[in-house]
């Protein structure tokens, strides 16, 4: 019902991915479905993140660690990587890993028939990212160590912090003033992912002063540029 409102006045959403955005000096770039997008003011909205990160996982992130198989896959090529997956769709990023990579230990958190040459499925879960400098393996639940050059973590979704570095977070939930400003400038949240209560109520209201927020913030901005 919602996005039928929406649509009636002329939005047209675009579904995809988005797997990181980093904040430019007064803009944002969004890395969205292995399109790069700019936009003046970024709105986050993407309810609670209920995954903890691997020992290690944030840590390595950009040395060893990526959550995009097309942004980085090609600095792995003929090279050995883990992949860990918790859901199906992400399997086309496993190929496309595979046609890159010289081996492939692969551990879905699903069931599933996928299979290639050089991909070796792993029985147990990972419990940590290893390495001093730069992720060089894994440990599994069951105490193995599998030496790697990278690991990709393919997940649906990733925590804030994660996804906008620098983004304050108070008790796992992003920080906000009234007007669902965060920390970085042109950036705001709302809805389950500053905090209880989890209600549709909570999360309409703040999404509308979320709006009307980078709206004046956007207004602005024009008039300073002008």
């Amino acid at each position: 019902i919602f996005e039928d409102h929406a649509r009636q006045f002329g939005l047209v959403p675009q579904i995809g991915k988005v797997i990181n955005i980093l904040s430019m000096q007064g803009s944002f770039m969004l890395n969205f479905s292995s399109k790069i997008l700019q936009a003046r003011a970024v709105i986050l909205c993407g309810g609670v993140y209920r995954g903890a990160p691997l020992p290690g996982e944030v840590e390595f992130l950009g040395r060893g660690v990526s959550y995009c198989a097309t942004c980085d896959g090609n600095f792995y090529k003929d090279k050995t990587i883990a992949v860990i997956s918790d859901n199906k769709e992400s399997e086309e990023e496993v190929d496309f890993l595979a046609g890159l990579a010289r081996k492939v230990y692969f551990y879905p958190s699903y069931k599933t028939d996928y299979s290639k040459e050089n991909v070796e499925h792993l029985t147990n879960p990972a419990v940590s990212v290893d390495g001093e400098r730069h992720a060089d393996g894994i440990t599994l639940k069951d105490g193995a160590n599998i030496a790697v050059d990278g690991v990709f973590f393919l997940k649906q979704s990733v925590s804030a912090d994660v996804l906008l570095g620098g983004l304050e977070m108070s008790n796992g939930s992003i920080a906000v003033d009234r007007d669902m400003s965060t920390n970085i400038k042109g950036c705001f949240a709302c809805g389950d992912c500053t905090g209880k209560p989890y209600q549709i109520a909570k999360a309409i209201g703040e999404g509308n002063t979320a709006l009307h927020s980078a709206i004046t913030y956007l207004s602005a901005l024009k008039s300073k540029i002008e």
